[in-house]
C-alpha cells in the first residue's frame, strides 16, 4: 500500500497540467476582466482589474485590493522563476470601432494583427508547437475597443517546487546581502 501510496505521488509530481487565462480588455469601462482555469473546464478563480488615474483594483469575488501603480514598478521579479513552463497557447481578438470615424479602427486593427504576427513568429521560434492566432474585428457603426486573449501553458508540480525553492532562496540571499552591508 506503501508503495502505491508512493508512486501516485510521484505521478502527480511530473505529470502535465494544463493551465490557461482567459481575459477581456474592455476599452469603455477601463476593465479587464479575467478567468483562471485548469485543463480548460476546471474554473479556478474569476475577477476583474479596474484601472484608474492613480491605481488599479484589483477584485476577485466580494475582495479587492487597490494597488498604486508606483508600487507595480517597484518589483524586482526575476522571470527565471518561469523556466520550465511552456507556452502552449497565445491568441488575442481586437474588436475596434468608431461612429464617426472608419479609418482609425483600420489603421488600428492592420497594427495590432502586424504586431500579433511578429509576436507569433518569435514564439514559434523558441516553441514550435505553440497555437498562435490573432485577429481583428472592425465594427463600422458603433464605438467598440474589447480585446479578447487566451493563453495556455503547461508544467508539473515538480517545476513549481522548484520555482518556490528559487524564489525563496533569492530572497534569503538578498537579505544576507543586504544585512552584511549594514
Amino acid at each position: 500500500m506503501a508503495i502505491a501510496i508512493i508512486f501516485a505521488a510521484l505521478i502527480l509530481l511530473f505529470v502535465p497540467i494544463t493551465a490557461g487565462a482567459e481575459t477581456m480588455f474592455d476599452g469603455k469601462k477601463k476593465k479587464i476582466y479575467f478567468t483562471l482555469c485548469l485543463y480548460r473546464f476546471l474554473k479556478i478563480v474569476r475577477g476583474e482589474v479596474l484601472f484608474s488615474s492613480k491605481n488599479l483594483t484589483l477584485k476577485i469575488g466580494k475582495k479587492q485590493k487597490v494597488i498604486p501603480y508606483g508600487k507595480l514598478l517597484q518589483g524586482n521579479m526575476s522571470l527565471d522563476v518561469f523556466y520550465g513552463f511552456s507556452l502552449d497557447e497565445a491568441t488575442a481578438i481586437l474588436e475596434i470601432g468608431k461612429k464617426d470615424d472608419k479609418l482609425m479602427p483600420l489603421a488600428v486593427g492592420g497594427a495590432f494583427t502586424t504586431l500579433g504576427s511578429i509576436f507569433a513568429s518569435i514564439v514559434k521560434t523558441f516553441t514550435p508547437a505553440t497555437k498562435t492566432s490573432f485577429a481583428t474585428e472592425i465594427h463600422e457603426n458603433e464605438s467598440v475597443f474589447l480585446i479578447h486573449a487566451n493563453i495556455a501553458f503547461t508544467f508539473n508540480i515538480f517545476i513549481v517546487i522548484l520555482a518556490i525553492t528559487k524564489l525563496i532562496a533569492g530572497k534569503i540571499i538578498n537579505g544576507k546581502r543586504k544585512s552584511k552591508q549594514n
